[in-house]
C-alpha cells in the first residue's frame, strides 16, 4: 500500500503525491482518486503519476472536480488483479480553480402527493446546492420551495390540492447561480385549502340571499354549487381574512350544499369562496360577494327598517284604542221636551 500520501489545492484541481511501495514488482500501477465526502463511488482520478523529488510519485486530479469543493483523497496500488487497500489523506482537500456558474438543471420527474410535489433533476457540474420552487398558476394559492446540497431531488410541501403548479430548479455553486430550468407542472392531491384571497373571475355560487339583501352577522346562509368531483370535500370560507365555515362533501351529481353561520364580528363587504376539486382533479372556485349588516340589523337595503314599521304600527293601534275609549266615555245627550 502507498505510504505518506499528501494532497494540496492545485490551480486546476488537487495535486496528490506519495511514496512508492518499496521493492515494487515490475508492472505495479498507482492511481490517485478524489471523491465527495461520504461517497462510496471511486471518484475522479489520475492514473499516470510522474516521478517527483525525493523518490516520490505524484499527479494532479483536475477532471470533473468542482473548484472550491472539498474531497476525500486516496491512493491505491495495483499489480495485475491484486489491488492494495486505499491510503487516505488525513482530512478533506479543497479543489482549486475558478468555477463557472452552473448550467440550468434539467427536471426529470414531478411526482404529486397529498399537498406535496417531489421534484427530481439531472446532475449539474460545479454545483454545491439546488433549489426547487413551485408557483401556483392561479396566482392566489400558496407556493413553496425546497433546497438540498448534493441530492438530485427534494419535496415541496404546503401546497394546495388540485392547483396546477409551475416547478423550476436552480443550481448554485462557487461560480454563482444557474438560470432556472425549463418549468414543469404538477398538481398536488388531497383535500383543497382555502386560498389566501378570493380568486378573480370565478363563477358565482347559488344562495338564499336575494339581490339587495344585507344578511346580518350571526345569521344563517344556505349556499350551493356544482361542477365538483363526487365524494371530494369542498372548503367554504369567508373573506377578507379567510375563515373556514364548512367542509361539505360533494354529492354523486357533483354538487354541494352547505348552511353556514356568519361570524358575529363580520360587517361590511365580504366574499364567500367555495374551493374544491373538479372531475379532472384540478381546483375549482365559486364565489359569493355579500354585504353583511351588524348583528340584529340585517334587512333588504331597499325596504324601510322593521323597527320603524313596528313603532308606526304600535302608534296606530294606540291611537285607535284611545279613540274607542274616548267614544265610550262621551256623555249621552239629554232629551228635550
Amino acid at each position: 500500500m502507498p505510504t505518506n500520501v499528501r494532497a494540496e489545492t492545485a490551480p486546476t484541481g488537487i495535486h496528490v503525491s506519495w511514496d512508492a511501495v518499496q521493492a515494487s514488482p515490475p508492472g505495479i500501477q498507482y492511481s490517485a482518486f478524489a471523491r465527495p465526502p461520504g461517497s462510496t463511488d471511486p471518484g475522479f482520478g489520475c492514473f499516470e503519476p510522474a516521478s517527483e523529488p525525493g523518490g516520490r510519485l505524484g499527479c494532479t486530479i483536475s477532471r470533473d472536480l468542482d473548484p472550491g469543493a472539498e474531497y476525500e483523497v486516496y491512493v491505491v496500488a495495483q499489480n495485475g488483479p491484486d489491488r492494495s487497500d486505499p491510503a487516505f489523506v488525513d482530512g478533506l482537500v479543497t479543489a482549486g480553480g475558478t468555477a463557472p456558474a452552473p448550467a440550468a438543471p434539467t427536471i426529470t420527474t414531478v411526482r404529486a402527493g397529498q399537498g406535496i410535489l417531489t421534484v427530481s433533476w439531472e446532475k449539474v457540474q460545479f454545483t454545491t446546492s439546488f433549489t426547487a420552487t413551485a408557483v401556483a398558476a392561479d396566482g392566489v394559492s400558496p407556493g413553496g420551495s425546497c433546497q438540498v446540497s448534493k441530492a438530485l431531488s427534494c419535496t415541496i410541501t404546503g401546497l394546495s390540492a388540485g392547483v396546477t403548479y409551475r416547478v423550476s430548479v436552480t443550481a448554485t455553486g462557487p461560480g454563482g447561480t444557474s438560470p432556472a430550468s425549463t418549468a414543469a407542472t404538477g398538481i398536488p392531491t388531497g383535500v383543497p385549502t382555502a386560498p389566501p384571497e378570493p380568486p378573480k373571475n370565478a363563477p358565482t355560487m347559488e344562495s338564499d340571499v336575494t339581490h339587495g339583501e344585507t344578511p346580518a352577522a350571526g345569521s344563517h346562509i344556505t349556499m350551493s354549487g356544482d361542477g365538483f368531483k363526487p365524494g371530494t370535500t369542498v372548503v367554504v370560507a369567508l373573506y377578507s381574512e379567510p375563515q373556514v365555515l364548512a367542509r361539505p362533501v360533494v354529492a354523486a351529481n357533483g354538487s354541494f350544499s352547505a348552511v353556514v353561520t356568519i361570524p358575529a364580528t363580520y360587517k361590511g363587504e365580504h366574499t364567500f369562496v367555495a374551493t374544491g376539486i373538479n372531475p379532472s382533479g384540478k381546483v375549482r372556485y365559486l364565489t359569493l360577494p355579500v354585504t353583511i349588516a351588524a348583528a340584529g340589523t340585517g334587512l333588504p337595503v331597499t325596504g324601510p327598517p322593521i323597527t320603524a314599521l313596528a313603532l308606526f304600527g304600535l302608534a296606530m293601534v294606540t291611537a285607535g284604542c284611545y279613540a274607542v275609549f274616548a267614544t265610550r266615555r262621551r256623555p249621552r245627550p239629554t232629551a228635550t221636551t
